[in-house]
């Protein structure tokens, strides 16, 4: 699974676009507890959200 981080007006976005929710969400996760734990500290922290149904398919171009 490859993560993309989204910076934009002061805020972070973490997005992982293959995969399951379920597979997503604690990776996530796991990102925002190691950031914390290398002392970057968050005004807050929303839920981890999912954003298509886990039937509908999303297509991915890598560029290499």
């Amino acid at each position: 699974m490859r993560l993309r981080v989204i910076v934009s007006e002061n805020r972070l976005a973490f997005f992982i676009e293959d995969g399951t929710y379920e597979e997503a969400a604690p990776k996530i996760a796991a990102v925002v507890r190691d950031l914390k734990a290398d002392g970057i500290t968050f005004d807050s922290i929303s839920a981890v959200e999912q954003h298509k149904h886990d039937d509908q398919e999303v297509r991915v171009d890598v560029k290499r």
